[in-house]
């Protein structure tokens, strides 16, 4: 992701006491017109789609398009019949875009992103992230909305509240696990000590003009505790235009 963009931090939001960060496109071009990053994105969905490793190219191999599953019918509930993206498909691709920034940040060890279709019910992304020292895991929702910031936030929120209360302990725990006994994570981390303690992420993409609206401004009742434990990732788009850009690549891929 740093080929093409940066996550930037803009502070803390006193409405709501979090941290925001927001990604920026290193040039002036939206991220739609970037095609390096528009072929990067396509590969990284369809490897989390596919459950493939991801891997280092930047660039659609064709060598690399050879897969059993890279077909039309495995695509099914993406694309309709006429090869237009669903909503599906817009909900794939933002999620995977989450997973990519946790996946691009420093410090980041593990970003664990669930399987497709079947999302936990309270968190998208889990990162596992040094802190001081101290690895911390962070819970991360990804959301995808053209113009209705504000309430997508307030979901998110209400879900993290439920998280934080215990009402998905076991769905966490389970996903911990996954993540620990197939040494996805570093070694000698300790499930029940990540779970303790834990921060939040609210990752949107948005075709909305941030500045001016008050977003999550009750994140600090609903997640208590220092500010360090409440952030958000923003990033504009150019709605529609990235998804049909993104989905037009995946598309041409498919046999």
């Amino acid at each position: 992701m740093h080929r093409y963009c940066r996550v930037v931090s803009v502070g803390k939001v006193d409405r709501g006491d979090f941290y925001e960060s927001r990604v920026q496109a290193i040039t002036d071009e939206p991220f739609h017109e970037m095609y390096g990053f528009v072929d990067a994105f396509a590969l990284r969905l369809m490897d989390r789609y596919e459950r493939q490793p991801v891997d280092t190219t930047l660039e659609i191999d064709p060598a690399y398009l050879d897969n059993p599953e890279r077909t039309k019918h495995f695509y099914r509930r993406l694309f309709d019949k006429d090869g237009n993206h669903t909503q599906e498909f817009i909900t794939i691709a933002s999620e995977t875009i989450g997973l990519w920034i946790e996946d691009s940040l420093e410090h980041v060890l593990y970003a664990y992103g669930g399987i497709p279709h079947n999302s936990d019910p309270a968190y998208d992304v889990l990162s596992i992230y040094d802190e001081e020292g101290t690895p911390r895991l962070r819970a991360v929702q990804v959301k995808a909305t053209e113009e209705d910031l504000q309430a997508n936030c307030n979901k998110a929120l209400a879900k993290f509240e439920q998280l934080e209360n215990g009402d998905y302990n076991a769905e966490l725990s389970a996903s911990i696990d996954l993540i620990v006994e197939h040494r996805r994570a570093p070694d000698g981390l300790i499930a029940r000590e990540l779970k303790l303690n834990r921060r939040y992420r609210v990752t949107v993409v948005h075709g909305q003009e941030r500045d001016g609206i008050l977003i999550m401004t009750t994140y600090h009742e609903k997640i208590r505790g220092d500010p360090i434990r409440r952030s958000s990732v923003l990033m504009k788009i150019h709605w529609p235009n990235l998804w049909e850009c993104i989905a037009g690549r995946v598309y041409a891929q498919l046999t």
